[in-house]
């Protein structure tokens, strides 16, 4: 299993991911307690099934994370040139 790709958007979670060679696409409503629930096709996966997408989920938001937390090599950007001939 492999997510292709993780879109979050204010009031939905968009997962489409890859298993078996074939593409599927999981949708996660939020309602108004704040609580996220699974539309109907992705309510009626089997347990084994959600558990695997949970783990390719966590993994792929963990290496997200990870990478943006490293800090960057800052390249000096501000170099002064002076343009006129020294006299």
């Amino acid at each position: 299993m492999k997510v292709l790709s993780f879109t979050i958007r204010k009031r939905s979670i968009e997962i489409v991911w890859l298993a078996d060679g074939q593409k599927h696409v999981t949708m996660l409503y939020r309602h108004s307690d704040y609580s996220w629930h699974p539309d109907a096709d992705s309510a009626k996966l089997l347990p084994k099934t959600r558990e695997e997408l949970q783990g390719a989920v966590i993994a792929l938001l963990s290496r997200t994370v990870s990478r943006a937390e490293k800090p960057r090599k800052r390249r000096n950007v501000w170099r002064f040139e002076d343009a006129s001939p020294i006299s």
